[in-house]
């Protein structure tokens, strides 16, 4: 799931001189706060991907010592341990989307590679985040390691056949190909999802991905220092704002 939560940040990143420029103008208290929120759902998901990403790294080192020893029935497991986990991703994943499209205006500032690549996450019908709700749904964790719609750094990125696969052709194929390249989660996960887990964890290496998200994460936080106040980012009690990044 870390491909579809490193765009997101990286467009947030690229987008904050454009949220510095409208405080600017407007000297608006609004502006600083949203960021806020989305700095902070921001960390809440990076917190969330290090306990998916270590359940997976305890699995491999627990199966293999199970498929050795026969000691370790609790490795069969890591199903069920990953489920809610991946749900309350899923539920952080949308919640941000729903922050960034209602500031979408900021992200003008992007390339047309970048304005694309984020459309696919944006789009509230056909979008990536709609396919993958659809896999986990079904309760499937999705490990791709290659296919439509990934860049070689394991990221989401615009399709180079977009001549061939419309929007709609490419939510389609998305969601086909995370359905063949995800495992169950609520099945024993034995030595067959063992291969599958490991192949994720050697070719993608999301430990490197985390690490880039959080550099862009201190950049976040760089720029909300630098720029805004205590008062610009403090939420007033009941604001509505807290819970409009909630949910599915």
């Amino acid at each position: 799931m870390i491909e579809f939560l490193q765009p997101l940040v990286d467009a947030v990143t690229k987008a904050v001189p454009a949220f510095v420029k409208k405080k600017e103008r407007d000297a608006s208290a609004k502006l600083g706060a949203e960021l806020f929120l989305v700095y902070v759902q921001f960390n809440e998901a990076l917190v969330l991907a290090e306990q998916i990403v270590r359940i997976l790294e305890d699995y491999v080192e627990r199966m293999t010592s199970h498929t050795r020893t026969g000691g370790d029935a609790y490795a069969l497991t890591a199903g069920d341990q990953v489920s809610g986990k991946i749900h309350q991703q899923m539920g952080n994943l949308i919640g941000i989307r729903n922050r960034i499209y209602r500031q979408k205006w900021a992200l003008q500032v992007l390339d047309g590679r970048s304005t694309n690549e984020l459309e696919l996450l944006l789009d509230l019908k056909f979008s990536a985040l709609s396919a993958l709700a659809h896999t986990i749904g079904d309760q499937r964790i999705p490990l791709r390691t290659t296919g439509i719609l990934i860049d070689d750094r394991g990221v989401l990125c615009a399709s180079d056949d977009r001549a061939r696969y419309s929007r709609i052709g490419q939510y389609q194929k998305l969601s086909e190909e995370l359905a063949a390249n995800s495992v169950p989660m609520n099945e024993p996960w034995g030595i067959e999802i063992l291969a599958i887990v490991k192949d994720y964890l050697a070719i993608r290496r999301p430990r490197e991905q985390l690490d880039e998200i959080r550099t862009s994460l201190e950049k976040i936080r760089a720029a909300l220092e630098a720029n805004f106040t205590i008062s610009d980012i403090l939420l007033r009690a009941g604001d509505p704002r807290v819970d409009r990044g909630r949910g599915w």
